[in-house]
């Protein structure tokens, strides 16, 4: 079976392949897709040929973001009969604050070690215009999902044991212990992040978006 993580960054994908690749039945791969790491003159079935399909395990997937969702990759996973893990974040706060320290830091993995930066500085625009467009983005991914198999999954299910045995049943792989390689990059709470998180609670108090500040 071949199966493919959708999402919008920052959304906890690298965390979610981590966990199906410890499983001992599956692969999961990282961004294959993305144009610089493309060899020369492959196509997109070439490459999922040699990093996917041939992988030896009887589940094996990989990751695609929203901005590689081209119609043509997308008719291509849909007559492999492949499925979808849709993941995306309910708190777009959360979401935002991680985006700026991955930018900051330019470290956008665990693996890539700590965040020496910790803290910022956002302005109400720059943040509203962030998380308008995760829930847009987020809104194409649904849409490039349709006629796929696929399994609606958030980042905050996906970190409990209840969403993570979802995902294998999805899967159809075997319940078991997993552990992911990758790890929340960010310590603390969102009024530990940002410097201003009180003027931006109260610029947003009477907009939907005020639910995303959480004490």
């Amino acid at each position: 079976m071949y199966f493919f993580i959708a999402f919008v960054g920052r959304s906890g994908s690298s965390y979610l392949r981590g966990l199906l690749d410890s499983h001992p039945d599956a692969a999961c791969a990282g961004e294959i897709l993305t144009p610089a790491i493309m060899p020369a003159g492959c196509s997109v079935g070439e490459r999922l040929d040699a990093m996917v399909h041939n992988s030896g395990k009887r589940v094996s997937g990989f990751k695609l973001p929203v901005g590689q969702m081209s119609p043509a990759t997308m008719q291509f996973l849909s007559e492999k009969g492949y499925r979808a893990i849709r993941l995306w974040r309910e708190n777009k706060l959360d979401q935002f604050i991680s985006m700026r320290l991955a930018q900051l830091n330019n470290k956008w993995t665990s693996l890539h070690g700590a965040h020496d930066i910790v803290r910022f500085t956002a302005t109400p625009d720059e943040m509203r215009d962030y998380i308008n467009s995760y829930l847009t983005n987020d809104k194409s991914v649904e849409a490039a999902l349709s006629g796929f198999l696929h399994l609606p999954m958030t980042y905050e299910r996906i970190t409990t044991k209840e969403g993570a045995d979802e995902a294998l049943r999805f899967l159809d792989l075997s319940p078991c212990a997993l552990k992911s390689r990758f790890s929340r990059q960010r310590s603390g709470g969102q009024r530990d992040a940002l410097e201003n998180y009180d003027e931006l609670r109260d610029c947003f108090s009477d907009s939907p978006f005020r639910a995303y500040f959480v004490e």
